[in-house]
């Protein structure tokens, strides 16, 4: 399991009590985070997480990610909009998941940045290669959005565009 993906799809889920009072167990996987750069977003977004009120921290969520659609966490969407591609992307990414084994049961599409993360940190590293290429600029627009925005996701959102740059380790 690459425990990085799985990290930062934690800390891009939708927050709700159980996200917030784990962020003290997930700053022990922090602290080992390698390179530091990656390791030190990550503490200040779990600080963030500690320092401020749920609700504050859902109604910020919910205004970046549900309520402009050029933020949408849904890779998809930034991809093809409303073509008729996005369902056969979204379908042929189901089955993928569904092929190895992976759960899907968040009731979010399978495109959903956290889920494709998630599915990262577990699938084999073929499969991965594919989705990556498949949504790397999409993650990587979002990421400039959001940090032209400066939203407090942004810096998640560039570790994630970084991720998608990396090529599997020989």
């Amino acid at each position: 399991m690459n425990i990085f993906p799985k990290l930062i799809s934690l800390l891009l889920q939708y927050p709700d009590e159980d996200l917030v009072t784990g962020s003290s167990e997930m700053e022990a996987v922090v602290s080992e985070l390698e390179p530091e750069s990656a390791r030190r977003v990550c503490a200040d977004f779990l600080d963030c997480l500690r320092r401020t009120p749920l609700l504050h921290l859902q109604e910020e969520y919910t205004r970046t990610f549900d309520l402009n659609p050029s933020m949408s966490l849904n890779m998809s969407h930034h991809k093809w909009g409303d073509d008729r591609k996005r369902g056969d992307a979204l379908a042929a990414l189901s089955g993928l998941y569904q092929v190895a084994g992976f759960d899907m049961s968040t009731g979010e599409l399978p495109d959903h940045l956290p889920l494709v993360l998630e599915f990262l940190s577990i699938c084999p590293e073929g499969a991965g290669e594919v989705i990556k290429a498949d949504y790397r600029n999409e993650v990587h627009g979002l990421a400039r959005r959001l940090n032209e925005k400066e939203s407090s996701y942004a810096r998640l959102l560039s570790l994630a565009a970084e991720f998608f740059d990396r090529k599997p380790e020989a």
